[in-house]
């Protein structure tokens, strides 16, 4: 395994992703980037081979790994096991690229202000902001000030179709607490609504229902500016962070 090679740039003449690299069969490595781009919550490695069309076996694995010790992806071990890892794009470059930069026209004027308004770049903040915490879990483990307390984090699926959840990070400690952790990117104070609400609890009862677990769950939210205090607030979270704890050295 060599250091990082697999590097995009823009070509400002001809608009598409250029690839500079030292990996065999780099269009492979493209096109797992580009598969797991397309998409928020991340896939198994099971779905990647069906989205990236990449036969399976060796040449799968072997690119899974390159680029996960490259940074350019990771793998997210799931609470209570290995099986069903879910791989994420977590370089926020590339996912930028792909979805704001390779099909823009310079020549356009005000391309980035028509954007910044878009669904599309909601989704894409939240998705970049949920990234950067799940890179930063030991600093989230200072701000909750459990980094004493020995515990294991992971994701959660459940894919029964009745009650179907997904948890991006849980913190599993041994004082017999789980924090299910909520991340949410907004320019502003965010407030949880009735609907919101709804779908949290509807989460944690999945989750106690699947895990048969018997630790309390945390309710924790993370967000840019913090949470505006409502009644939903006052039900439902335990602990409250904002992205600030995120960059502390530790």
């Amino acid at each position: 395994m060599q250091t990082r090679k697999f590097i995009a740039f823009y070509c400002p003449t001809c608009h598409i992703l250029t690839v500079a690299s030292l990996f065999d069969q780099y269009d492979n490595h493209e096109a797992i980037i580009r598969t797991l781009a397309s998409v928020r919550k991340g896939l198994t490695r099971s779905e990647v081979l069906i989205k990236s069309k990449i036969k399976s076996g060796g040449t799968l694995t072997k690119t899974l790994q390159e680029l996960e010790e490259s940074g350019f992806i990771d793998k997210y071990v799931p609470y209570r096991g290995t099986k069903d890892s879910i791989y994420r794009l977590t370089d926020e470059y590339s996912m930028f690229y792909i979805k704001y930069i390779e099909n823009a026209k310079p020549s356009n004027s005000g391309v980035w202000i028509k954007m910044h308004g878009q669904q599309s770049y909601k989704i894409w903040s939240g998705f970049s902001f949920e990234t950067i915490c799940i890179k930063h879990v030991e600093q989230i483990k200072e701000g909750l000030k459990i980094s004493g307390i020995n515990a294991i984090h992971g994701s959660w699926v459940e894919k029964n179709t009745q009650n179907s959840a997904q948890i991006d990070l849980l913190i599993d400690r041994d004082d017999n607490v789980i924090n299910l952790c909520e991340m949410k990117f907004y320019n502003t104070e965010y407030a949880i609504d009735k609907k919101y609400a709804k779908e949290i609890v509807k989460k944690v009862n999945a989750f106690s229902s699947s895990t048969k677990t018997k630790k309390s769950i945390f309710v924790t939210f993370i967000t840019s500016y913090g949470l505006i205090s409502n009644q939903y607030s006052s039900q439902l979270v335990q602990n409250e962070l904002t992205m600030d704890h995120l960059f502390v050295e530790i």
